[in-house]
């Protein structure tokens, strides 16, 4: 395998882990997304065509949409993996 060749280490995960590893895609990414695309479309439909969103106002989406994702929504995916940080 080319990967290998590399000096990758290919390791697989076995079923019914994947939700377990991947926290973000369990809870946090949807709703996350879907702050984003509120001022997206927003931006669009008010831009000329072919204009583009400059860095500023895409990263002030970003965080915004960060702080309406909230800490119940991160806490609440932790806990319905049952995975709790070590004190």
């Amino acid at each position: 395998m080319a990967v290998q060749r590399t000096g990758v280490e290919v390791d697989f995960i076995p079923a019914g882990y994947t939700s377990c590893l991947q926290v973000l895609d369990k809870g946090i990414n949807k709703p996350f997304k879907q702050f984003i695309q509120q001022p997206s479309i927003a931006w669009f439909q008010g831009a000329l065509q072919g204009a583009k969103p400059d860095h500023v106002t895409i990263t002030n989406w970003v965080s915004n949409s960060w702080y309406q994702v909230g800490t119940d929504t991160i806490t609440n995916t932790w806990n319905s993996l049952q995975l709790y940080p070590i004190d």
